[in-house]
């Protein structure tokens, strides 16, 4: 190797041994300008220190596929391998996918860490012998679910399985209608009597708050009531004439919401549901007339029909009749408000009860009215 100057004079040279052969005793030859010396292998090492990098730097290190036993070029051997060719006088670039081919695959027990007497069964696994410091064959996990540690001791049907509360294990639970998916995630805000239905979006089920009338034990109660052997109040043939109905005894109001006079009731504002019953007798004098008898709830307040009740006719031999007639329905008012019962009839001759006798003296009854306060 040289070192050449500016000049074009070379400065040093010298004769390089194989490295297995150099030690800081042996001697090299050094030619230093016109000069020639010999120096030990410690001076040759402190001289190589300081000629070194001029030397090196003249040196060009050519590209590695310049090189007479490489491949020509890189462009399309991406990817792939470098090894020695068949003639064992140069590389070559293989591609992955043939990079072992002709390449014998040893049995693993020839391996040197491995247990050179194998006898495996069905679903044996590997597992590293430290004390050995090989691998050898062991018996495959033959553990059944509810064998682990962390599952369940027994199965139980129509059960699922979901990590359980303190998430160090698994275990079985019964499913419940809040843990699907398209349920309420539980039961807040919910009450009793709330209906299921489905959401606004359409896409899952969501509790709803029933506003059916839930009624109270406000507990209104009238009658006309006379003693016995008495008979009941008497109307004519009034064609489309209303009467009103007499009633002259409240028998309870626990709210204090009704007041009774002159047959007519007032109610305090609320809403409210109402039945009445009025005993009709007629009697008929004609075999080809039919005769009529209705009922209906009359707002005195508001001057105006609140409820019509159901009527009663009839066309039959001549002789006395007897029914019931009814009205029934539901009221809301905003203002304390004066109903009354009324009726009608084309019979010639009607009475709303025309008995003057009850068994064993008890007093008459001949219109019952019955109503009660309703929450909504």
């Amino acid at each position: 190797m040289s070192h050449t100057n500016n000049g074009g004079r070379s400065e040093s040279e010298l004769t390089l041994i194989t490295a297995e052969d150099m030690s800081t005793t042996d001697a090299f030859r050094v030619v230093d300008g016109d000069m020639s010396r010999r120096i030990s292998g410690y001076e040759f090492i402190r001289w190589l220190q300081a000629e070194a990098p001029a030397i090196l730097g003249a040196i060009t290190i050519a590209p590695f596929i310049d090189a007479p036993d490489t491949p020509l070029a890189f462009a399309g051997s991406g990817g792939s391998f470098l090894r020695v060719n068949l003639a064992e006088d140069a590389v070559e670039f293989v591609p992955g996918a043939g990079f072992l081919t002709g390449i014998t695959a040893l049995p693993i027990t020839d391996l040197l860490d491995v247990n050179s007497v194998m006898a495996p069964n069905d679903n044996d696994t590997l597992s590293w012998d430290g004390i050995n410091n090989r691998w050898t064959s062991v018996p495959g996990l033959t553990s059944t679910f509810i064998s682990l540690s962390d599952t369940p001791g027994l199965f139980a049907a129509n059960r699922t399985v979901k990590v359980n509360s303190a998430g160090n294990a698994l275990e079985f639970v019964t499913p419940t209608w809040i843990e699907s998916s398209d349920t309420p995630v539980d039961y807040t805000g919910a009450t009793a009597g709330d209906l299921v239905v489905v959401n606004g979006a359409a896409d899952g089920l969501e509790f709803f708050t029933s506003v059916a009338p839930v009624v109270v034990n406000d507990y209104i109660h009238l009658q006309h009531m006379l003693p016995a052997f008495t008979a009941g109040q008497l109307i004519g043939n009034g064609g489309s004439t209303f009467f009103t109905v007499d009633l002259n005894t409240e028998l309870s109001d626990d709210a204090s919401l009704c007041a009774l006079a002159a047959s007519q009731f007032t109610l305090q504002p609320g809403t409210y549901r109402l039945r009445g019953d009025v005993d009709f007798q007629g009697t008929q004098d004609s075999s080809i007339v039919v005769y009529r008898a209705g009922v209906r709830l009359f707002n005195t307040t508001a001057g105006v029909v609140e409820l019509n009740g159901q009527g009663a006719h009839t066309y039959q031999a001549i002789g006395p009749i007897s029914t019931t007639l009814s009205v029934s329905g539901q009221i809301v008012i905003a203002v304390p408000t004066t109903f009354r019962l009324e009726v009608t009839t084309t019979f010639p001759d009607g009475a709303l009860g025309r008995s003057t006798s009850t068994g064993g003296g008890h007093p008459n009854v001949y219109v019952d009215v019955v109503i009660n306060r309703v929450l909504v």
